[in-house]
Parts: structure tokens; sequence; C-alpha cells
């Protein structure tokens, strides 16, 4: 099609939120997780997003959610995924997995899969996540996806005041877990974490410090575990301004109501898979955000994690 930019073979990552179900309430859960799911895409849509998908070549897959091991036909998603990209990738709280889980995901070809553990204690994370229980189930489910053979189990933390002076305690715990890597990325006051985040994010002087200690820990660390920092601004303006730049998306994300965006943290909106085909939103819908002017609108109002809930809402089609 004349004047569209071909994005095949350069896409980076398809993320799709199977399902808007989650076994747990977490205090910062952007996407507000949770309900019954019934208005969610279906096992044969989200066959339907892979198998659209396949000709654009996509470096990665990440089922999400939610919590996506609630969703029916999970594993034949995940069959599907690995048949079309080679990284194939899941986000969960681990509440499911049970060896027999991790030997399935392993099976059906899951290269990598995050799990998220907010804290070196019990308490840092069931009360950020409403569940007494979910840390010992998280601190399981590492151990067993290791020994089920999965190649990267990444663990993952919100940095937050019940949690943030306990760092190296953290990675010790990680570490004797088996985990591969530590991933960080702050409280965002966006959905439900726009409810707490008064109480438990991090002020300045609190992140600086939390900052300071990261970058020196992880390098006594690197030797043994990696470590990286997410930063939901930096990446969504990276997004915006190359898709303003060339018109080439690297990430495509698909949500739980079918909506399509170009990121999860700072969406613009481009269709959704209900009303128009996976590839016709791929082809013109990014063109036609592009053309009014939505990602430089981002970047112009961008500056900060405050700016993100309205940024969230703003450019929906």
């Amino acid at each position: 099609m004349p004047g569209v930019p071909d994005i095949k073979k350069n896409l980076e990552l398809l993320s799709i939120d199977i399902t808007s179900k989650c076994n747990l309430c977490c205090a910062h859960c952007y996407n507000e997780s949770g309900g019954s799911g019934e208005k969610d895409i279906s096992q044969d849509e989200i066959l339907g997003i892979i198998d659209a998908v396949k000709d654009y070549k996509p470096e990665n897959i990440c089922l999400c959610g939610g919590e996506p091991l609630l969703k029916d036909g999970v594993m034949e998603m995940l069959a599907a995924a690995s048949r079309v990209s080679p990284g194939v990738g899941m986000v969960s709280n681990g509440l499911l997995v049970t060896p027999d889980v991790a030997g399935k995901l392993k099976e059906n070809g899951l290269k990598t899969i995050q799990i998220s553990l907010d804290g070196a204690k019990e308490y840092q994370h069931d009360s950020l996540r409403g569940l007494s229980g979910s840390f010992k189930a998280a601190c399981s489910a590492v151990k067993e996806l290791k020994r089920a053979g999965i190649r990267t189990v990444v663990v993952d933390m919100i940095p937050n005041r019940l949690n943030y002076l306990c760092l190296e305690e953290y990675f010790e715990l990680c570490l004797g877990l088996g985990a591969d890597m530590v991933r960080f990325m702050p409280f965002m006051p966006v959905g439900r974490g726009g409810k707490f985040g008064a109480d438990l994010m991090l002020d300045d002087e609190e992140m600086l410090a939390f900052q300071r200690n990261l970058t020196e820990i992880r390098k006594r660390y690197k030797p043994y575990i990696l470590a990286e920092w997410d930063d939901p601004v930096m990446s969504a303006r990276y997004i915006c301004r190359q898709i303003a730049d060339t018109g080439i998306p690297k990430i495509i994300s698909v949500f739980a109501n079918g909506d399509v965006a170009t990121d999860v943290y700072a969406p613009v909106y481009t269709g959704n898979i209900r009303e128009s085909s996976f590839k016709e939103i791929l082809d013109t819908g990014l063109s036609k955000a592009r053309e009014a002017g939505r990602f430089e609108d981002i970047l112009g109002g961008l500056h900060n994690l405050n700016d993100l809930e309205d940024i969230r809402h703003r450019f929906k089609t």
C-alpha cells in the first residue's frame, strides 16, 4: 500500500492481554485487573491474532493479563505463538504454577516468564498483592519453573515504601530461588495504583536512595544475576519518537477487550480487532494515528509518571 511503512521484520514484541481476570487484587495494578472477564477476547480471537501476525515475524510474543494462567486454552495459545515467534513469554503472579503446569508451559514452547515478587519478606509482598500466602506461592513458582527447564525466569519488584530498603536481601532471595534476572519498575499512579499511590509511592528522596542502592548492588551481583530498571516514561517516549519519525512500531499491544495500541504504558489506540482485521489495524490504523499527530502529542505531554493517567485515556479512538 503506497505511503504505508512496511513494519514486517521490524516488530520486536507483540503483547496480548489474553484475559482481564485475576486471582489477586494488587494495589498498584495499572490495568485494574479483576472481574468476570466476560467481555474479554476469546481463544479463537487470540489464535487469529497470532496467525495474522506471523507475516510480521515478531521477535517476541508475550501473553499477559490479568493472570494469563486463568485463561482457558492458554497452552494452545502458547503452542501457536511458539510456531510464529522464537521468543514466547508470559507475565504471571505464580499462584497457579504447579510442577505439572510448569512442565506444560515448557512443553508448549514458553521461553521466558516473569513472576511478580514484591519484596524479600512475606508481609511486603502479601500486603501489596492483597492475599496472604501469595509470597510463598511466587517463590515456589520460580523454583518449579527453573526445575521444569524454562530458559529465562525473571522476577519483578515494584519498589514502594514497604520494600525499598530491603534490596540486598531481595537479591539474595532471588539468587537462592534460581532466578535468571531481577527487574524493577516504578509504582505508577495509574489505574488501581492511582488510588493507593499516595501511601505507597516513593517520594523523590526515597527514589534517589533506592536508585543509588540499586546501582551499587547490581554491580556486585552482576556475575551471578542480571538486573534491569524499566522506566515506563522513557520507554513510552522512545516508542512515540520512533513511530513519529519512521512510522514503524517496535511494539504492538492488544488489550483484553480487543483494543490495539502501540504501547502498554502510554498507548495510542489504533483500532479494535472486533471492528477491523488485525492486519488492517497494523497497515492503516497506525498511519492514521501518525497523520493525526498523536505521537507528537504524547511527546509534548508525557514528562513524568504523574502524566500517565491522562495520556492513557486521551488518545483512544
